[in-house]
């Protein structure tokens, strides 16, 4: 199966969950839509940043050998919302290996810093950099202040999100 065509000829769910399970069925290749969602082509990458974090929550084993490409390019600027939520959401579901938990800490720190991202985006953030307090615990008290600065501020989302990580916070 192409992947390309496949995106451009709808964009639903119904389609989005057909190429993700002709993905993890081997039936397409992942490093087509990789390509597409590190491509130049804006509406190329939306649709396939959302198979691309469908296929991360199904089998985020299959995702790890490009993580560091997908890394790169969550670091690029103006990138389309879509992109950036997708390419989060998939940091939120790996477990991530300790040889990028910089380069990830740092992307997610700026994100959840940067009031102008979304709130799905940034909620994302806050729950990778929760994950990695695990295995970092000194960033513990850094996620905290970041949190609690946006706090009285910040929309339900946001609130709710923030309560839930000080909570698993306070339990590592």
């Amino acid at each position: 199966m192409k992947i390309e065509p496949a995106l451009m000829a709808e964009h639903s769910k119904k389609q989005t969950l057909f190429i993700a399970k002709a993905i993890l069925n081997s039936k397409a290749d992942i490093k087509e839509l990789i390509q597409l969602y590190t491509g130049e082509d804006q509406v190329l990458a939306q649709r396939a940043a959302w198979v691309l974090s469908t296929v991360a929550s199904a089998k985020p084993q299959l995702i790890l050998p490009f993580l560091k490409k997908i890394i790169k390019h969550l670091n690029k600027d103006g990138l389309h919302d879509a992109v950036l939520r997708n390419g989060v959401k998939i940091l939120e579901t790996l477990d991530l290996p300790k040889n990028q938990l910089g380069e990830i800490t740092d992307l997610c720190f700026k994100i959840l810093a940067d009031q102008k991202q979304a709130i799905a985006t940034r909620c994302y953030a806050m729950t990778t950099l929760c994950k990695i307090c695990s295995i970092e615990p000194e960033l513990k008290t850094e996620l905290r202040l970041v949190i609690e600065e946006f706090l009285p501020f910040a929309s339900a989302g946001f609130r709710s999100r923030s309560k839930r990580t000080l909570l698993e916070l306070e339990r590592l």
